[in-house]
């Protein structure tokens, strides 16, 4: 990734972050997970969307960059950021860039984890 997508991705978390914190005695939880992926950076978007509705999260909303939705006490959102000639057979990849903050942070982990091992196309791509 670009310096200046991780610092999107690190700013996006750390908005993500504050919309959780309260004034209260408990402390946030926040977990942010990045990867590669070879999916085309036209599919990034949909896949998350229904990684996000598969694990039965609502208030699910984004934009043609990334989607975020609630599950219980946690608020996920994934961001795609675009790696020109990156991806497979000279074409541009991306990077998935997940962010969930919560109230728990073995919820907050499950539910990064959970899109992680959700998103994504195992199928090999052929260039030929």
């Amino acid at each position: 990734m670009t310096s200046s997508s991780l610092y999107a991705a690190a700013f996006a978390a750390a908005m993500l972050f504050a919309s959780f914190a309260s004034t209260d005695a408990r402390a946030a939880a926040l977990w942010v997970m990045s990867f590669e992926s070879r999916l085309p950076f036209s599919s990034c978007v949909r896949d998350i969307d229904r990684v996000l509705r598969n694990n039965g999260m609502t208030d699910i909303g984004g934009d043609a960059a990334g989607v975020g939705g609630t599950k219980g006490n946690v608020r996920a959102h994934a961001v795609c950021v675009r790696r020109q000639k990156a991806g497979p057979c000279n074409t541009d990849g991306l990077s998935v860039v997940i962010s969930a903050a919560g109230d728990n942070v073995n919820d907050t982990r499950d539910i990064v984890q959970r899109i992680r091992n959700g998103y994504g196309n195992p199928v090999l791509i052929d260039c030929n």
